[in-house]
């Protein structure tokens, strides 16, 4: 197996946020929607909240899913967006939906450090 180094995808370093959106339930197949953000997560969280820019998170909003930010990387480069998305690892490091393995995959992983958020709901 390859790996990919977010530094080497072209991407600048330390330079954004990278967030983990958890959907409750999931929406068509879909549990997660991963974004980036050089502003504060908060903000642009609340943007997917009143139907701006994602098509997913709207979509999941209209058909009655609840949205929760539930694992922010800061500082980081954009490439690590790139990277949980294209190799789908968005329910590995969920831990909603990995609570007893989660962790570990992010230890071994070279995405920098996380802060994971707890939820209210499911």
């Amino acid at each position: 197996m390859t790996t990919i180094r977010a530094d080497r995808v072209g991407f600048p370093e330390g330079e954004v946020d990278v967030y983990l959106i958890h959907f409750s339930p999931r929406y068509k197949g879909a549990g997660h929607y991963i974004g980036f953000t050089e502003r504060h997560v908060g903000e642009r969280f609340a943007e997917h909240l009143n139907g701006g820019r994602s098509a997913l998170t709207r979509a999941a909003q209209a058909a009655g899913c609840e949205l929760a930010v539930i694992r922010v990387w800061r500082g980081v480069s954009q490439g690590v967006e790139f990277l949980i998305k294209s190799r789908a690892e968005g329910p590995s490091l969920c831990p909603l939906c990995n609570p007893g393995g989660w962790h570990r995959l992010a230890e071994g992983k070279r995405y920098g450090h996380s802060e994971t958020f707890e939820t209210g709901g499911s």
